[in-house]
């Protein structure tokens, strides 16, 4: 008992420090290490680029009209839903929109869609490399098969991220 006592008299330990304190202390210690570790730890080892990287991709839009894709013209400047710009359209390849169909003995075979094209877009823009993703505004994070809203001049539209290549500025 006076062992015990010597523990946990009036809930402090050996007489001095409280239990609940000590359970802070630790916890403030152990917070502090996670939110080190977070946002130090690795940093080192990360690539990251200043922002002066020629960022070139390729997105695939499809099903497309034909006169939404002949609106689409080289040099037309891309847009993201904020009004950022993060590129021109280098170049536009076009080819016939297909989709799968089941036929009717059980088969899925892929067949054009009528009157529809698969548009490739080209867009070259400055951004920078960090994370293995690319940035090409400070908030637009770029990803191979990423979905994404962009706009130009005339046309509203969106498509997936099928290629991204890097010419590396300075560092």
């Amino acid at each position: 008992m006076s062992k015990k006592r010597k523990i946990l008299e009036n809930g402090r330990l050996f007489g001095k420090v409280s239990l609940v304190d000590l359970f802070v202390v630790v916890l403030v210690i152990g917070l502090a290490l996670m939110v080190y570790f977070r946002f130090t730890a690795g940093q080192d080892s990360v690539n990251v680029s200043n922002g002066d990287d020629k960022i070139t991709f390729e997105m695939k839009i499809t099903p497309v009209r034909h006169y939404s894709a002949d609106m689409l013209h080289v040099g037309d400047k891309v847009y993201v839903a904020k009004g950022e710009c993060i590129g021109q359209i280098t170049d536009i390849r076009t080819e016939q929109a297909t989709d799968l169909y089941s036929t009717l003995d059980g088969r899925i075979v892929r067949m054009p869609i009528e009157d529809k094209l698969c548009v490739y877009l080209t867009v070259e823009g400055t951004g920078r490399y960090m994370n293995d993703a690319y940035f090409l505004t400070d908030t637009l994070e770029l990803r191979i098969y990423d979905f994404i809203y962009v706009y130009t001049k005339e046309v509203n539209t969106s498509g997936t991220v099928v290629s991204i290549s890097v010419e590396e500025g300075e560092k």
